[in-house]
């Protein structure tokens, strides 16, 4: 006989991935975000998990880590960084097919250390303004960008959440050059087999004209020279740290997590009048995703 709280568990996780994935069926417009926290609110009053088992069940490394990455994605959208990216990426293209290989690349090689999530939430606006700024079609280019940021965010521990609960949860040694040595090359592999499926998929508008409306220096699109720089420095000052504490153990306080965290927060300070445009640009709903994605599949488990 099946127990109640099976049942319970059972029924919350319909009502939340049910209203996930009829979003946008007749009037159902729940975000997902909205869904998870609900599934994660209802798993702790119908008693599912205590509130103590919800709250210790929410992994505080990913969560300060997306804040953390988050933020440095937010800052170099609020500096104008990613708009001179994507930018320069139009004046550099003259037909639909090198605009889409720069786009796919592009995000593909962000996602490596920006986190998909991160780069798909600041980058998406960016290519939908290209709208304004060219007579394009943006839709092959936010599939560009889907494929990118996805395949891209495998190869390093930082590409996303998954990649970074796995390398400090499973206790493998080394987990940033165990997992650039088996999973750089795969996805070398995926991103020149998906770029020819771009322009197959995409075959009746690779070869038009990107048409520019809208002529600026692309330097003009960086609205804050100090908060790019800021940004740009701490991230190249981030990668090559992220190998060296994890080939050489120079204090157990310096992982990722960490590094990342103190990398946001020098942002934060360095940031000036746009300090609270780079906190409320970071991608909460994301974050609140991910919490309520932890309670509730700790109530499963259960």
């Amino acid at each position: 006989m099946m127990s109640t709280k099976f049942v319970e568990d059972a029924v919350i996780l319909a009502i939340t991935y049910g209203l996930i994935a009829l979003r946008g069926v007749g009037r159902i417009d729940v975000q997902p975000w909205a869904a998870m926290l609900l599934g994660a609110a209802l798993t702790v009053v119908l008693g599912v998990l205590t509130p103590q088992q919800a709250l210790s069940s929410i992994n505080l490394n990913v969560i300060l880590f997306l804040v953390s990455l988050f933020t440095i994605s937010s800052a170099l959208e609020v500096s104008g960084f990613f708009s001179y990216l994507a930018y320069r990426l139009l004046v550099g293209s003259r037909r639909m097919g090198s605009l889409i290989l720069r786009v796919f690349g592009l995000s593909a090689l962000l996602s490596l250390a920006l986190s998909n999530d991160g780069i798909a939430g600041s980058f998406t606006p960016v290519i939908v303004s290209m709208r304004r700024q060219a007579r394009i079609n943006v839709k092959p280019l936010l599939y560009a960008l889907a494929f990118g940021v996805t395949i891209g965010s495998v190869a390093l521990p930082v590409g996303n959440p998954q990649n970074l609960l796995i390398a400090l949860e499973s206790g493998m040694p080394k987990p940033f050059v165990v997992f650039a040595l088996y999973l750089l090359p795969p996805t070398i592999i995926n991103i020149l087999i998906t770029y020819p499926v771009l322009l197959l998929l995409f075959s009746n508008g690779a070869k038009d004209d990107v048409v520019l409306t809208e002529l600026r220096r692309p330097e003009e699109m960086i609205v804050n020279k100090g908060l790019a720089y800021t940004a740009l420095t701490v991230l190249m000052i981030l990668i090559p740290l992220y190998f060296i504490t994890d080939i050489v153990n120079v204090s157990p306080y310096l992982t990722p997590v960490t590094l990342t965290f103190m990398g946001a927060s020098v942002i934060y300070l360095l940031s000036g009048a746009d300090r609270r445009s780079v906190a409320n640009n970071v991608d909460w709903t994301t974050i609140l995703f991910f919490i309520g994605l932890f309670i509730v599949s700790e109530g499963a488990l259960e």
